[in-house]
């Protein structure tokens, strides 16, 4: 079976093998040479490495100093792990609606449903895609931010994704474009005129303090700058803890397999982009059949690819029948009994995504072969239900 996700086979080891013998596996020089690669990637200063996307949009959350009981906007199409970030810290989710062309976000709906009590509002870029219009999202509303899971080199306007939220949240989950085995990062902007104590203006310099608070978050609440002259040991136990935080820092083990990635990623990024443009053009104008409306100005990674079909489930069917795998990619999330909200509305993107969409395989592995034999199985499904 032509399989919808795959992780990157490694031969050499002699990075990983450098740091297993170093006697530093916790966070230490990998991990600042992985930033400084992400930084670089992302043409970004502000790149805090973490243990995963998830880590990221719960210290994200924190950092806007999220409580129980706040409105939080969210997507019901993505992953568990996005709204389950914003519900472990007790926060209300409210659902905005999706917008079928592009699997993301309804802006429209989005901005509706802003009011006095929302606090912030977390936006999934589906397959790298991001939400049409995202650059009419109000200066003046509630935080952004941004799950990039998929996005690992997704443009848009010329600037990387990371430029686009408030906070952005990458994932290196073992089958994304770059892996860690697992982990994540955030990447840190401050587009609205967020305070610290009531005191400072939106500039560089409160994202640097902002940054500054992720960098202690992210291990309990204590900075991992030794200062000079101080041992491990002795910082630790000098260190005050004016914030809590939690264990998401990334280690040296993980920053070694994703220095050891990052060609394989860039390389993984353009044959995905490939592929998905053989897709778009094979697909488009095949009855039953609406391929996604990439914004103007966004050149995402597809990490994966989707599109509507009139009998989404039953093409699936089909294809498995065909041994290629394909999928919906995710129960909608305002369905979970862990979401039992007495707020829910129908929300007719999402109504029509969850009966059509369909995602099929993309990554660096599918062979031209194999996307000519995925695309004309695709076709041939719709051409039958076509002939009824």
């Amino acid at each position: 079976m032509i399989p919808m996700f795959k992780a990157h086979e490694f031969h050499d080891m002699s990075m990983i093998s450098k740091v297993l013998s170093s006697g530093m596996l916790g966070e230490g020089p990998m991990v600042q040479n992985f930033r400084e690669q992400l930084q670089g990637l992302f043409d970004h200063q502000y790149v805090v490495p973490l243990n995963s996307c998830t880590s990221s949009l719960i210290l994200a959350l924190r950092l806007l100093g999220i409580l129980p009981g706040d409105e939080v906007i969210s997507t019901p199409f993505t992953m568990i792990a996005t709204n389950s970030a914003i519900s472990s810290l007790g926060a209300q989710i409210v659902w905005c609606d999706i917008d079928p062309k592009t699997f993301c976000a309804d802006m429209d709906s989005v901005i509706d449903k802003i009011t006095p009590l929302t606090r912030a509002v977390v936006l999934t870029c589906v397959g790298g895609i991001i939400p049409s219009r995202l650059e009419t999202y109000p200066v003046d509303g509630p935080p952004l931010i941004l799950d990039c899971a998929h996005g690992l080199m997704t443009l848009y306007q010329g600037k990387h994704i990371s430029h686009w939220g408030d906070f952005s949240c990458f994932s290196f989950q073992a089958i994304k474009h770059l892996t860690t085995g697992d982990g994540g990062a955030m990447a840190i902007n401050l587009h609205r005129p967020l305070e610290i104590n009531n005191s400072l203006p939106l500039n560089k310099e409160i994202i640097q303090q902002y940054a500054q608070r992720a960098e202690k978050m992210k291990w309990f609440g204590i900075s991992r700058k030794i200062p000079r002259g101080l041992t491990r040991t002795e910082h630790q136990m000098q260190a005050d803890i004016s914030e809590i935080g939690y264990k998401f820092h990334m280690n040296d083990i993980a920053a070694a397999i994703g220095l050891s990635c990052i060609e394989k990623a860039i390389n993984a990024v353009t044959k995905s982009i490939e592929n998905a443009n053989y897709y778009q053009r094979r697909l488009s104008g095949i009855n039953g059949i609406m391929t996604l409306s990439v914004p103007e100005g966004c050149e995402p990674s597809w990490w994966v690819y989707g599109f509507l079909s009139k009998d989404g489930k039953g093409l699936i069917k089909y294809l498995h029948s065909k041994d290629i795998e394909a999928t919906q990619l995710w129960r909608r999330n305002d369905s979970y009994a862990c979401f039992n909200y007495s707020n829910v509305r129908r929300l007719e993107g999402m109504d029509t995504v969850e009966k059509e969409a369909v995602f099929i395989p993309n990554g660096w592995w599918v062979s031209e072969t194999e996307l000519e034999r995925i695309a004309n199985n695709v076709i041939a499904f719709h051409n039958q239900i076509s002939d009824f």
